[in-house]
C-alpha cells in the first residue's frame, strides 16, 4: 500500500466541540476556516469527494476517543455519512481506554455505535512482551539492548507490577531511569 493514496489527519487533543473539529479538518485539508458547522459540512464533502477522486483516503486518527464531547461524536457521525456509491469518502478511526465502549454505549450514542464497522480491543500483555515491548522502547531511544539501559533484574519486576498495561509499563520504566544514578 502506498503511503501517498492516504491523507492522514491525526488528533492527539479530541476534547473540542464540533466546530473546533471541523476547523481543524478543514485546516488539515487545506479548506478555509469555516464560520459554522453548517457552512463546514458542504465544503468538506466536496474536498472528500475531490480527494476520493484523485485516487487517496482520507484517515482522521484520534487519540484519546475517550475525551470526545458527544455533540463531536454526532459530527463524526455526520461526517461519516459522506460516501460515493461503493465507498466512504473519510475513515474515521478512534483510538482511546475502555471508557470509549462505556460511551458509545449509552442510548444517546446508539446512532454513532451503529457506524462503526471494527472494533478492537488490546488485551494486557504478557511478562515476556511486556519485556519486549521495554526492550523496543529503549531500542527506539537508541539503546543497543535491555541491558545497556536497565539492569536485567529490573525489568521483570517492572513488566510485572505494569500487569502488561504499556501506559504503566512507560510510567514505571521511566521512574527506575530517572533514579537510576549513572
Amino acid at each position: 500500500v502506498e503511503a501517498d493514496s492516504y491523507k492522514i489527519i491525526y488528533l492527539f487533543t479530541p476534547q473540542i466541540g464540533p466546530l473546533d473539529m471541523a476547523r481543524c479538518i478543514c485546516r488539515e485539508l487545506g479548506i478555509a476556516k469555516p464560520e459554522s458547522v453548517f457552512a463546514a459540512v458542504p465544503v468538506l464533502q466536496l474536498k472528500l469527494l475531490d480527494i476520493f477522486e484523485s485516487g487517496r483516503t482520507v484517515v482522521l486518527m484520534i487519540d484519546e476517543a475517550q475525551l470526545l464531547p458527544a455533540e463531536t461524536l454526532e459530527f463524526l457521525r455526520l461526517l461519516s455519512n459522506f460516501e460515493t456509491d461503493t465507498e466512504k469518502l473519510i475513515q474515521i478511526v478512534l483510538v482511546g481506554q475502555p471508557e470509549v465502549d462505556e460511551m458509545l454505549a449509552r442510548r444517546d450514542m446508539r446512532q454513532v455505535a451503529q457506524r462503526i464497522a471494527l472494533r478492537a480491543r488490546l488485551g494486557a500483555l504478557s511478562l515476556e512482551e511486556s519485556i519486549d515491548y521495554m526492550a523496543y522502547r529503549l531500542g527506539a531511544c537508541g539503546a543497543r539492548d535491555l541491558q545497556q539501559a536497565l539492569a536485567a533484574t529490573a525489568a521483570a519486576p517492572i513488566a510485572a507490577a505494569a500487569d502488561g498495561i504499556p501506559r504503566r509499563l512507560n510510567i514505571l520504566a521511566d521512574h527506575v531511569l530517572i533514579g537510576w544514578d549513572v
